[in-house]
């Protein structure tokens, strides 16, 4: 009859574009849905870190609202006020610092509701009443997305962390160079003598420069603790110390002990005839203090020996060589009789008739010097 209605279209009877139309529009929801779950799964990442920063800060952390209630507090706030979270929630900042200090809280508060960060609330600690320190706290704004102020965060000034840094950075500076001196004779220890012998050889093998080195040893010191003890061998040690010190005056000069009685001398920029010199000096100075030893096989009073090397290093001289030839020097005073200086020179290159010539140079007509 030509008066029905016709049935409705089937899904079939659709057009195809229409079909692929939906399709598309699925896909298109299913990315954005897919891209909504990645945010808000870096979302959730982000709130995690945020809460353990929060929490782990090391600093004591209030926020709360532009009136001053407290919303949240981190687990440094709670030991520093002595009260725990779920008590302190719903409390007023003013809460957290002395009486007298309210009428300044408040006015804080009424400049960060403007958008200024403030600073210089002071508080006593309450946990430790009798405590005279002070902390200094700031006072900043918190914003919402659109810049609007939603509350205040209440934090350690860092100020006051600065001016710690400062006193531990001095206290540490204080403990490395206790940690570099010898505590008997207030000279470098051995220890500085490594550092300073390195950071002098590489120098003076850039610069093509002479160094000198002087290994000194106080003679028969271990039968002068015998004959008078070991309080008297300290202050034997202390009294060879300041003449080398005395001699050894130059800035870029280095006195250690390098152990037991035996000290060494880093001469920069003195070559082997000036260093035979300043070793000479420093052998009288020694004598010319006069320490009586009733044990020493070669003076009634306190001598040392003294081996000297120098060199116009070279990037082909090792510095254990020049160690070790100022070492053999120093061998060679003790075993000729002590009280006396032995020196060398050692050539840059290896053994050759003109290092030959320089040894008995140095040897012959420069030394040894005896008393």
């Amino acid at each position: 009859m030509s008066g029905n209605p016709e049935p409705p279209a089937r899904v079939s009877d659709a057009e195809p574009e229409s079909f692929e139309e939906c399709t598309n529009e699925v896909d298109s929801l299913r990315e954005r849905l897919r891209l909504v779950q990645f945010e808000l799964e870096q979302c959730e990442g982000a709130l995690w870190q945020l809460s353990q920063l929060f929490h782990r800060v090391g600093l004591p952390i209030v926020i709360a609202d532009t009136e001053g209630c407290i919303t949240d507090l981190n687990a440094e706030a709670e030991e520093r006020w002595g009260k725990p979270r779920s008590e302190r929630i719903g409390g007023r900042l003013h809460d957290l610092v002395p009486a007298d200090r309210h009428a300044i809280l408040d006015e804080m508060l009424t400049r960060c509701r403007t958008g200024e960060r403030v600073n210089d609330v002071e508080r006593r600690l309450w946990d430790r009443p009798r405590d005279v320190r002070s902390t200094w706290m700031a006072l900043s704004p918190m914003r919402d997305q659109h810049g609007a102020v939603t509350g205040v965060v209440l934090a350690e000034d860092p100020r006051e962390l600065k001016a710690t840094g400062r006193l531990l950075e001095t206290v540490n500076e204080e403990l490395r160079s206790l940690a570099l001196v010898d505590g008997l004779t207030q000279l470098a220890n051995r220890r500085r003598f490594e550092r300073a012998y390195e950071r002098e050889f590489g120098r003076a093998a850039r610069q093509r420069e002479w160094l000198s080195l002087m290994m000194i040893d106080v003679d028969y010191f271990k039968d002068f603790n015998d004959a008078l003890g070991h309080a008297a061998g300290d202050a034997c040690l202390s009294a060879v110390a300041q003449s080398l010190a005395i001699i050894a005056r130059r800035p870029g000069d280095l006195v250690a002990r390098y152990g037991g009685e035996e000290f060494v001398v880093i001469l920069p920029s003195t070559d082997a005839r000036g260093a035979l010199g300043i070793a000479e000096r420093a052998r009288a100075a020694v004598l010319a203090n006069r320490t009586r030893h009733p044990a020493s096989k070669v003076s009634e009073f306190v001598t040392v020996s003294i081996g000297v090397a120098s060199a116009r290093v070279h990037p082909a001289l090792s510095a254990d060589r020049l160690r070790t030839a100022a070492d053999a020097c120093l061998y060679d005073a003790k075993r000729e009789g002590r009280n006396r200086v032995r020196s060398v020179m050692v050539a840059s290159e290896p053994k050759d008739s003109r290092e030959a010539a320089d040894d008995a140079e140095s040897r012959g007509a420069d030394g040894p010097h005896s008393a």
